[in-house]
């Protein structure tokens, strides 16, 4: 946790709850707090300008963390798991550009992605004519996107993220080995280099805001 952040966190709770619990709030305030002047002459908390991409960035990071611990503990239930390789996407496989095109095209021209009868007949749109032989992983990801569509709005249908995503992994890479208890992690670009096709062949590709891993002991 960051020091001032948390003592920022006090302060604003502290003044909020003043007028309910002010014998309490004027201890925390003087004691804990350390401020000379007492809280009924404090002022109101202040909100600062919101920042958009960290929310995003911040949203990122928890939803990234949360998968990495289901995968590393599902990974577990068959061996000892220690290291891991986490895998970033600069970009989308050409057939899940070419699906996110079709879904972004519908609802920038007023479609509903989320109606029964245009899930029927995505595969049938001429975009998606070149990617038959994907049918079947095409249109498990159009429908994860479009439930992400739902919950993020329009920018579920990104081509790229608008932040680093390795470098916000290298950044917390210490904490993430910490809540995963690994002993080693590594951050890698997909597609995997040739001589590791075997190993991954299996493994889910990763996409933009999505990465991918792989484990070792």
């Amino acid at each position: 946790m960051h020091k001032d952040l948390v003592k920022k966190f006090i302060e604003c709770q502290t003044l909020i709850i003043a007028p309910f619990t002010p014998h309490y709030s004027e201890h925390v305030w003087s004691n804990l707090l350390g401020n000379t002047s007492g809280i009924m002459n404090a002022r109101w908390p202040t909100v600062g300008t919101v920042d958009p991409l960290l929310i995003r960035i911040n949203t990122y990071f928890d939803k990234t963390l949360s998968d990495l611990r289901s995968k590393v503990d599902k990974a577990r239930a068959k061996k000892t798991v220690n290291t891991m390789t986490v895998y970033v996407a600069d970009e989308f496989l050409d057939w899940q550009q070419a699906a996110l095109g079709v879904l972004k095209a519908t609802v920038d021209g007023g479609g509903d992605v989320t109606h029964k009868d245009f899930k029927k007949s995505f595969m049938s749109k001429p975009e998606m004519a070149s990617f038959k032989a994907q049918s079947k992983v095409l249109m498990p990801f159009a429908a994860f996107t479009i439930d992400d569509y739902v919950v993020r709005g329009i920018e579920a249908f990104e081509l790229k993220v608008p932040y680093d995503e390795c470098q916000i992994l290298q950044n917390s890479m210490d904490y993430i080995k910490g809540e995963l208890s690994l002993t080693e992690m590594v951050i890698a670009k997909w597609p995997p280099p040739p001589e590791l096709a075997a190993a991954t062949k299996n493994l889910q590709p990763a996409t933009p805001g999505k990465p991918a891993c792989t484990f070792g002991e």
